[in-house]
């Protein structure tokens, strides 16, 4: 070898061994973690660990409930087991992770399931005490998804669960409902969340064939793309798969199981989406750290949750913390509020910085959409309208109290074909887009079975005396045409004539022998009773939200006769019984009902002075079950009279007065009954 290769090998071999001097002194006067024993002591796992400098404190430490494992870290050390990974299986414990990151080394601690731990430090060894537990595991219980259960009535046989119908509709809301017609009332449902999807599980019931499929429901634009039912054993699974964000709401209404799927507006300052459990929803977790940097500290949540974390560069300090048995989304609030930070989440990425310059970043972005706006192309877009009227669109799009379109935005109806014109932005299309679609669907209909029955009652009674005197003879009563009278005369001043006619007479007379004497006495006694019934049964379709009205009766064209200088008129009178009621189909399957009953009649004969009509009128809400009914009996009427004609003095004369008065009882009762019976029509009808 030459000179000068020689000198050229050792330069080099001094300048490596410059290189590793600095690293071989950090390894030197550093701290490392040399052993690593795992045993048993008293039905309790023990894992010991030696390090080549003592410690002054336990090493900082958390702990995660699903997947189960405890994390330590020990900073300013590294790796000196020439290992990474150590299988344990005693106890708890399954296996130990030991990684270096940078100046610090981090041990896992992978369990089978989650266990109380101590740790102490002894000497330049720290002992990690792991306890026995029983019974269920900590991640088991927390991994579980809570249920709705819906009881089985006890006492009721198995053999009488079954399944009717399942049927598929969209909501005014966008939501998905699933409604489930059973045979009974008493069928035991659990609904739970079992991953992305939703399960509802009737307990012990049968399901015909024909409902055995599976229902592709994308096309109602809703958060539910599919519906699939099976049998489960003695148990039939309606598995229910939604898209997107959403929550759930199930309630049951006598045979009728509903189960609502509602979209889910996304909120960026939210971990979790959706209103499916309230409170805190992370996996919970223990934090034991000292003046950890905030930053580090940031670190270890990401790890934990498994969320891609952005800090801002602004974001420093240290913070201390012991926390136990604590959800990591509170814990991560904790944090954030203690050092006044904020985040935005955009997917499974996290940004955090201080709230002031997220708030003005955000305050930025805002104008500067609002500035691509006003300099946006336009486009024009035409839009079917279906079940609305394209003028209501139009006006709902521009009015100005709450614009939906922006400034240069324009809006066209053609009322031939129903369509609507839009042109604006593509980013206020979108917008226009979705609220069309939103309000321009079917609206629900329902049927109002009215009867109206209309029950009078007439009672009549009438009790007079009638009597009379005929003398043939000279008396002192004088002759008049050879007639001496003493009886019912209208010419007569003397005469009396108190009996009504009609009715039920009972006549007596005496006379002489020679018949020229002779007294007469009419008994007339009449009582009438009538029942008279008149059912009308007529029957409407009004949409949810929109007024019908039902009437029946009698048009009267009369005419008011002339007095003084007015002139005769003519007149309408409209003496008719209505019924004007507004539906509203309620979330549980109910109508809400508002009604008004009228009724109107003619009080009298028209006379110069006009027309008398009398009117009743009813109005009240109420709520019903679909296909229940509502009795309304509040229009009703009694009217008594009473007519007494009598001989002034005479009439008055106890019990003989009897022979001189008559006395007419009239009595009027009159009952209005409305049935009122609301069904709501099959949603598939107004498809």
């Amino acid at each position: 070898m030459s000179p000068m290769k020689t000198i050229e090998t050792l330069f080099r071999r001094a300048l490596v061994a410059l290189l590793l001097f600095p690293v071989a002194v950090l390894a030197q006067s550093g701290n490392s973690i040399d052993t690593l024993q795992v045993g048993q002591h008293d039905g309790m796992t023990v894992v010991k660990i030696g390090l080549r400098q003592a410690l002054t404190a336990p090493p900082s430490s958390f702990s995660v409930a699903d997947p189960a494992r405890i994390v330590f870290d020990f900073p300013q050390a590294t790796n000196g087991l020439g290992r990474n990974v150590q299988q344990a299986d005693q106890g708890e414990l399954r296996s130990i992770n030991v990684v270096q990151a940078g100046d610090r080394t981090r041990m896992v601690l992978n369990l089978k399931k989650m266990a109380p731990f101590e740790t102490k430090v002894d000497g330049a060894f720290v002992l990690i005490t792991l306890q026995a537990t029983s019974g269920q595991s900590t991640s088991a219980a927390i991994a579980e998804k809570p249920a709705q259960h819906f009881p089985e009535v006890k006492g009721k046989d198995s053999e009488e669960h079954s399944i009717r119908d399942i049927a598929f509709r969209r909501g005014a809301a966008g939501e998905g409902i699933v409604t489930i017609d059973l045979a009974d009332a008493n069928t035991g449902i659990d609904v739970r969340q079992q991953g992305t999807s939703l399960v509802v599980e009737f307990q012990k019931t049968k399901l015909p064939e024909t409902l055995r499929r599976k229902m592709d429901v994308m096309d109602f634009a809703t958060p539910v793309t599919t519906v699939t039912t099976a049998t489960l054993g003695e148990n039939v699974r309606v598995t229910i798969a939604p898209t997107g964000l959403w929550e759930h709401a199930a309630y049951q209404t006598d045979n009728q199981f509903v189960v609502q799927v509602k979209p889910v507006k996304e909120d960026p300052n939210k971990l979790f989406q959706g209103t499916q459990q309230r409170g805190y929803q992370g996996e919970k977790i223990s934090l034991n750290f000292q003046n950890i940097p905030l930053r580090e500290l940031l670190y270890v949540f990401a790890d934990i949750t498994g969320f891609n974390i952005v800090v801002a560069d602004n974001v420093a300090g240290s913070v201390s913390l012991r926390l136990n048995d604590v959800p990591w989304d509170q814990a991560l609030e904790i944090v954030m509020q203690q050092q006044n930070l904020a985040m935005r989440k955009n997917g499974n990425v996290m940004q955090i910085g201080r709230a002031a310059e997220l708030t003005k970043q955000e305050e930025e972005a805002l104008k500067a959409r609002q500035a691509l706006g006003d300099i946006e192309p336009t486009k024009t877009e035409s839009f079917q309208i279906n079940y609305q009227k394209a003028d209501a669109i139009s006006k709902l799009l521009t009015d100005p109290k709450q614009p939906v379109l922006s400034k240069r935005g324009t809006a066209v109806v053609d009322a031939y074909t129903n369509r609507v014109f839009i042109t604006d932005t593509p980013s206020r299309l979108n917008d226009v887009r979705q609220l069309i679609s939103a309000i321009d669907i079917p609206a629900r209909q329902v049927l109002i079975e009215a009867k109206f029955v209309q029950a009078s009652k007439n009672f009549t009674e009438t009790l007079g005396a009638k009597l009379s005197f005929t003398n043939t003879k000279t008396t002192l009563f004088g002759r008049s045409n050879g007639v001496e009278t003493l009886m019912a005369d209208a010419t007569n001043p003397m005469s009396f004539s108190p009996g009504i006619p009609g009715g039920n007479t009972l006549r007596f007379a005496l006379f002489n022998a020679s018949a020229t004497r002779i007294i007469n006495l009419e008994l007339q006694a009449s009582e009438q009773e009538s029942h008279a019934k008149t059912i009308s049964s007529p029957r409407v379709v009004a949409e949810n939200n929109s007024s019908a009205k039902i009437a029946d009766g009698t048009t009267f064209y009369m005419t008011i006769p002339a007095s003084g200088n007015t002139a005769a008129s003519s007149v309408t009178i409209d003496a008719t019984l209505s019924l004007t009621v507004t539906p509203q189909i309620t979330p549980d399957g109910k109508v809400k009902m508002k009604l008004v009953i009228a009724k109107k009649s003619l009080a009298g004969a028209p006379s110069a002075a006009g027309v008398n009509v009398r009117s009743s009128e009813v109005s009240t809400d109420a709520t019903v079950d679909n296909g229940g009914t509502l009795i309304l009996g509040g229009v009703s009427s009694a009217e008594t009279s009473e007519t007494v004609d009598k001989v002034p003095f005479l009439g008055d004369i106890p019990i003989l007065g009897a022979l001189f008065r008559s006395k007419n009882t009239t009595s009027t009762d009159g009952e209005l009954l409305v049935f009122i019976t609301p069904r709501i029509l099959d949603q598939k009808l107004a498809f």
